[in-house]
């Protein structure tokens, strides 16, 4: 039997303890074939930034794609490869208009299907 080629798309929280994220993200690599880097936004200032600075160079290194959440402007300013945004139409065309076709943009749909297509329709 032939398993599926399945890649690894890891999720991490802005994080007050960056060098605890870096060993993780190392270990998840050395373990799995990492597709994408999510970094998501606590809500404290700095933090996700501080989290993406020293993240985004270990996870590009390795052929792993760096999503920031909700900020195109950081997300361009550091090289990210892409943005993970919340489904919001507006949002969407803003963050579309500012970031031009350099970025990759993932929307946040949940199990709405109907809101996906919408999204993408967008």
């Amino acid at each position: 039997m032939t398993l599926p080629n399945c890649r690894l798309f890891l999720v991490a929280p802005a994080s007050a303890d960056v060098d605890l994220l870096a060993d993780c993200f190392a270990a998840a690599a050395a373990a799995g074939d990492v597709a994408s880097l999510l970094i998501t936004d606590p809500g404290e200032p700095g933090l996700m930034e501080a989290t993406a600075r020293r993240l985004l160079p270990l996870a590009q290194a390795g052929d792993t794609a760096v999503l920031i959440e909700n900020d195109c402007k950081l997300a361009l300013a550091l090289g990210a490869d892409g943005l993970e945004i919340d489904s919001d139409i507006k949002a969407l065309k803003d963050h579309r208009a500012t970031a031009g076709a350099d970025l990759a943009i993932g929307v946040n749909c949940g199990a709405d299907r109907h809101l996906a297509m919408e999204m993408a329709e967008a």
